[in-house]
């Protein structure tokens, strides 16, 4: 009917995939927070579209891809477009994450989601490494330069570390999904 003009839009936008903060082509398993963000400032800046779809389908990925992300759909919906999140088989971890600002979130009974958290994992294989014969020799110019690196496991100090990183992302985490949903950061972690 008369309800909207003929020239108003909805613009669709697909996340398909690991959630990444990088410059691999979208679509091969991977959903890039800068293909997502470029779209939804498009469709932010197109006066015809009058509100944002967010379909997701994603397990998570990076962390920092999923703060870029939240960033832009908390903007886009404080710029008076509203952003409707669809989730479809999954929409965890960042996923959740770029979904906690949105003006509504609609998921099947089915759809996997939450996992408010953060992981870091390390891989020590130097049980292996000395199995086999294999010898590094490691040059570098700071402590913890090496960190991670598969031939060693962690230090004391690098897992103190490791901890605290993960401590601080997930606390911005938990924090930006208290914001977006409109509840205190203490309810927040009893969600998470």
């Amino acid at each position: 009917g008369d309800f909207y003009s003929s020239g108003d839009k909805i613009a669709v936008i697909y996340v398909q995939g690991t959630l990444v903060s990088s410059s691999v082509p979208g679509g091969l398993g991977y959903a890039t927070s800068e293909d997502i963000v470029e779209s939804i400032r498009e469709a932010t800046a197109d006066e015809d579209v009058k509100a944002i779809v967010l379909r997701i389908n994603s397990p998570g990925g990076s962390s920092t891809a999923g703060e870029e992300v939240y960033t832009e759909v908390k903007m886009a919906s404080e710029s008076g477009v509203p952003v409707i999140v669809s989730m479809g088989d999954l929409a965890a971890s960042a996923a959740y994450h770029i979904s906690a600002p949105a003006d509504l979130i609609v998921a099947n009974p089915s759809t996997m989601t939450g996992s408010i958290g953060t992981i870091w994992m390390f891989q020590n294989l130097s049980g292996y490494y000395e199995q086999e014969g294999v010898d590094f020799y490691i040059a570098k110019s700071g402590e913890f330069k090496d960190m991670g690196g598969s031939w060693r496991g962690l230090t004391e100090d690098e897992k103190e570390y490791a901890n605290r990183v993960v401590a601080e992302v997930y606390g911005t985490f938990v924090e930006d999904v208290a914001e977006g949903r409109d509840m205190s950061v203490g309810e927040g972690k009893d969600l998470a």
